[in-house]
């Protein structure tokens, strides 16, 4: 199908989907097996899959890199370095400004360490960028449901972690290359409260490199905002309809 936005319309390159294909995946691959992947990220080349399938790897552990363009399985990233200091080793994954890759956990419980882990690329091995160990209760947030990297990290980025359940975010800069501090900035969002669930799943989008520019923020049952780099003003709000 073709989708329409505006002046903007989208064609569908390639599918993977229960509707073709043969028994019994058809054509859904093992990375979508029982619901053990929500990290993707695509660069002109690649569309990357961070995958818990156990098919995959008997320890939860998969980084799935496709042809963009074709939807062709190429291979998996090396993640002999990646290790269970938290939650699920592997979460989610982005794609910085200059083409690296960055792999994080996800990690909730005091003592587990939130990791975000560098590929410089699809053939390097892993090293950690971002280690940082969640605090006891009531000052542990969970961290690594999905995140998000903004800019080149061999010169200035941020990286952000929405907080899931609690209107807070956290935040991590990078300048010349270098990151800043492991422990984030936790920026409280004014005009946010949790109720039922709502705050599950948050998604952070950056809107430059720098702690100083804003950023949108989303979840599961609470709209679109863009907020001040500080998380004190709303400055746009998205009506759902």
């Amino acid at each position: 199908m073709a989708i329409t936005v505006g002046a903007q319309s989208f064609v569908r390159q390639w599918d993977k989907s229960k509707a073709t294909g043969e028994a019994p995946l058809f054509n859904t691959p093992a990375y979508f097996e029982g619901f053990t992947t929500r990290g993707l990220a695509a660069t002109a080349d690649y569309l990357f899959v961070a995958s818990r399938s156990l098919t995959l790897n008997a320890q939860n552990k998969t980084i799935k890199y496709l042809n963009a363009k074709t939807g062709a399985d190429i291979g998996t990233l090396n993640v002999d370095a990646v290790t269970a200091v938290g939650h699920f080793m592997v979460s989610d994954v982005d794609v910085s400004d200059d083409g690296q890759i960055l792999v994080c956990n996800m990690a909730m419980n005091a003592g587990q360490k939130f990791r975000v882990y560098k590929w410089e690329n699809v053939t390097a091995t892993p090293t950690v960028l971002i280690e940082y160990e969640i605090l006891a209760a009531p000052n542990n947030i969970r961290l690594g449901d999905l995140f998000t990297v903004k800019g080149d990290l061999t010169s200035n980025a941020v990286i952000y972690s929405g907080v899931y359940g609690k209107n807070k975010v956290a935040r991590w800069e990078i300048v010349g290359g270098a990151v800043v501090s492991q422990s984030p900035e936790v920026i409280d969002l004014i005009g946010v409260t949790e109720t039922g669930g709502s705050l599950n799943f948050p998604k952070i989008i950056p809107t430059g490199v720098t702690k100083n520019d804003p950023f949108y923020h989303n979840a599961t049952g609470v709209p679109l905002r863009k907020f001040s780099a500080d998380g004190a003003t709303i400055l746009k709000q998205i009506v759902p309809a």
